[in-house]
């Protein structure tokens, strides 16, 4: 009995790692001074597209100078007829079709993991009276880490927070597990 509880402990361990490994892997931990300096940015709302764009995430509905032209009422492109006539003219109809069923699972992926932004949800995050507050909650909402979040509102005497080692968060997970390990081991022992 004690050996398959030990077991379940190490089995927990493990998946909190592979956890804390694929948030730092997939760009999905944010640093709170990163925020507070984008939001304290000139471009606010640019510093941020960019700073989205360059962990994978697609913006979408960017406003441009010029205004988009009227859609036309016939659509001619499409992926297939792209890669058919331009990238992949010499491939053969399997690889093409390959490469488009590739594309539509990487397009459903992005859209449920909720790495497309939307540019009117960021314009009123910005406009929002607490902004790095709201961009937080949002980003912790699409499955996000923030951390080195001040427990207490800084004010403008208190200097930027200082970005957060990766062995901080390590310590913080190891913390954790720690706790989850003495908490199984407490249950078992009643």
């Amino acid at each position: 009995m004690k050996n398959s509880s030990e077991a379940d402990i190490l089995a927990v361990v493990e998946s909190a790692k592979r956890a804390a490994s694929n948030l730092m892997r997939t760009g999905r931990v944010w640093e709170y001074s990163l925020l507070s300096r984008i939001m304290k940015s000139p471009d606010p709302i640019g510093r941020m597209i960019e700073e989205l764009q360059s962990r994978g995430n697609a913006v979408v509905g960017i406003p441009t100078k010029d205004p988009a032209p009227a859609v036309p009422a016939k659509t001619h492109w499409s992926l297939p007829v792209h890669l058919r006539r331009s990238c992949m003219r010499t491939s053969s109809e399997a690889d093409i079709l390959a490469v488009v069923e590739s594309a539509k699972r990487a397009v459903s992926n992005l859209l449920r993991t909720g790495r497309v932004w939307e540019y009117s949800l960021l314009s009123r995050i910005m406009q929002s009276p607490d902004t790095i507050g709201r961009m937080i909650e949002e980003l912790e909402s699409r499955g996000n880490a923030v951390v080195g979040i001040p427990t207490e509102a800084p004010t403008a005497a208190v200097p930027a927070v200082p970005d957060v080692p990766v062995e901080a968060i390590t310590h913080d997970i190891e913390c954790s597990i720690a706790f989850i390990q003495r908490f199984l081991q407490n249950k078992q022992a009643k």
